[in-house]
């Protein structure tokens, strides 16, 4: 399975592609023009790095105010 296809390429293997990803933790990612535009994942690996992200915001310290202005 390629790592990156143009949209053009990718649309009419759109299935297929949703259920590779859907299937495996691959990641594709789709390009316009050469330059990336969207990225196909499997579902459960971007609740992870949802879930992931959430904790380490979590852990950040608070802000801490500028100069007033």
């Amino acid at each position: 399975m390629p790592e990156s296809l143009s949209i053009s390429e990718a649309r009419p293997h759109l299935c297929r592609l949703a259920r590779h990803v859907s299937d495996t933790r691959d990641r594709v990612t789709l390009t316009v023009h050469g330059r990336p535009a969207a990225v196909l994942v499997n579902p459960r690996q971007l609740a992870d790095l949802e879930a992931t992200l959430a904790w380490y915001r979590t852990r950040l310290p608070a802000p801490t105010p500028g100069p007033s202005a």
